[in-house]
């Protein structure tokens, strides 16, 4: 599959800067700039203390992993205007599965654009501070970590339908 990665005309320069290698900027989830990325909460219900300390301490402990954003599609108009400056800029084409030779551990998934944060099973979570079991907390970081890197606002669909 191939992937698209829309970057501004002053990127150019820094994403080829080695010769051999291509180069993307990324961000840990810890520093994104929209504040829905991270798309997990809790139900706002739910105010036990031990329990929302709990839920911060498992999202506190999500892997930092460094994060870039790629498109299935090379001609979404929107896309110019979030990531190139003042439309001018370049699209790079990636074939995923040479990605996938040359970084083994890369985790590439589609994005889930949804109306609401993914909202914590709260059974688990309760089970996983009672218990302390690992498998338990477990499942609460991949819920986390999903949300994380695989979850969007809705607003951001047209980044992989190509319109608003």
């Amino acid at each position: 599959m191939k992937l698209y990665k829309y970057i501004g005309p002053d990127v150019l320069e820094l994403v080829f800067s080695e010769a051999g290698y291509v180069r993307f900027k990324c961000t840990y989830p810890k520093d994104y700039d929209d504040p829905y990325e991270l798309f997990l909460t809790i139900d706002p219900n739910e105010m036990e203390p031990e329990i929302v300390a709990y839920y911060q301490e498992i999202l506190g402990k999500i892997p930092q992993l460094p994060t870039t954003c790629f498109s299935k599609l090379p001609n979404v108009i929107p896309m110019w205007t979030h990531y190139a400056r003042n439309l001018k800029g370049f699209v790079i084409e990636v074939d995923e599965t040479t990605l996938r030779k040359i970084i083994p551990d890369i985790s590439i998934g589609d994005v889930d654009y949804k109306k609401e944060a993914n909202v914590v099973d709260l059974d688990l979570l309760r089970l996983a501070n009672e218990t302390g079991k690992p498998r338990h907390t477990y499942f609460l970081q991949r819920a986390a970590f999903s949300s994380a890197y695989f979850t969007k606002n809705i607003c951001w669909r047209f980044e992989a339908k190509g319109g608003y």
